[in-house]
Order: C-alpha cells, then sequence, then structure tokens
C-alpha cells in the first residue's frame, strides 16, 4: 500500500496568509467595482447631455467641447472616488488607492470598449464623431483615463490637507496644555488652603 503525504502549506500561518490574500482581494475588487460603476451611473447625464447637444448648438469646437466634458468627468470621478473611500474606509495609503483606481479603470475602460464597439455598428452619429477624433481627441480621452485611476490617491492628498487645515496649530495646542496645568495646580492650592 503506497502512502502519499502530501502538504500543501507547512505551517498554520501560510494558511493565514493566504485566506488573507483571499479576503484582501475581495475587498479590494468590490470597492474598485463600487468606484466604477458608480462613475459610471453619474457620468450618464452628462453622457446623455452630450447626445442631446452636440457641439455645433453652442458654437464650439470639437476640441472645446471636448475639454469641457474632460472637466465635468473629472469632478464627477473626484466625488464618485471621495464616497467610495470614506464609505468603504480605505486607509490613506498610497499603493491600496492606486490599485483601487488602476483596477476601477480597467472594468470602466472594457465596459466603454464594449458600448463604443455597439454604438459604432448601430449609431451613425457616434460612427460620424469617431471619424472626427483626431490625436488631440485621444489625449484627451487617455488623460480623464488616467485621472480616474489617479483620482482615489488625489482624493487622500486632499483629505490629508483638510485634516491640516482643520487641526490646531502645536504652538496653540501647548499654550492651551500650559494654561489648563496652571489652572489645576491653581485650584490644587486652593483646596491644600482651605
Amino acid at each position: 500500500m503506497v502512502r502519499f503525504n502530501v502538504h500543501f502549506f507547512e505551517s498554520s500561518s501560510d494558511v493565514v496568509d493566504v485566506v488573507w490574500d483571499i479576503i484582501l482581494f475581495y475587498y479590494i475588487m468590490s470597492i474598485a467595482l463600487h468606484y466604477s460603476i458608480f462613475i459610471f451611473f453619474c457620468s450618464l447625464p452628462l453622457t446623455g447631455a452630450i447626445s442631446i447637444l452636440r457641439y455645433p448648438v453652442f458654437e464650439l469646437t470639437q476640441h472645446q467641447w471636448e475639454m469641457r466634458i474632460m472637466f465635468l468627468s473629472t469632478l464627477i470621478s473626484f466625488w464618485c472616488a471621495r464616497y467610495s473611500m470614506k464609505t468603504y474606509q480605505v486607509p490613506q495609503k498610497v499603493n491600496f488607492r492606486l490599485v483601487i483606481g488602476l483596477l476601477a479603470t480597467v472594468i470602466l475602460v472594457a465596459g466603454e470598449l464594449a458600448l463604443w464597439t455597439a454604438f459604432y455598428f448601430e449609431w451613425s452619429s457616434w460612427r460620424d464623431w469617431y471619424n472626427q477624433s483626431d490625436n488631440i481627441t485621444w489625449v484627451i480621452i487617455v488623460t480623464t483615463t488616467a485621472l480616474i485611476a489617479l483620482m482615489p490617491c488625489l482624493v487622500m492628498m486632499v483629505e490629508d490637507a483638510e485634516i491640516n487645515l482643520f487641526d490646531e496649530p502645536p504652538d496653540s495646542i501647548e499654550e492651551e496644555n500650559k494654561n489648563s496645568m496652571i489652572h489645576r495646580a491653581a485650584g490644587a492650592e486652593v483646596e491644600t488652603l482651605s
């Protein structure tokens, strides 16, 4: 009779490490999925406005119109990143937030490519826009995509600035500590005298 002694893990700490990695992957993927879906649904009104109000209506060139869209989508992605990071209480670690932003961007790009492919074959106005686009348009699209990927990290910088802005300066904290110690010492002296 042949016995097989197969050991997948040398100790229980290896099992805990693997389980921890699986849980962390699930956590990161759920945040990235939430962030990307939130951006997608918050951008739908902007997309609807773009399809209804074309750039010749406002006498803007295609590039001027796309720069305005880039600005609005950057604001939307900032708000969505801030909401997602606050909701899931994501720690302020750059690599953690960067992975969330990159995964969300991959999900968004995959969805956008699927929609672009469907729209290109179905709608002639979408095909006209695609045929009119040049290198500047693609630079704007890539820049917006990069901003969406980096937005969780940029939100972290804004949160740090808010924390520093609303904190008291160190000098005033030290003065308050000295004053409270003086008041406590004076109060103790009054109690001992009576």
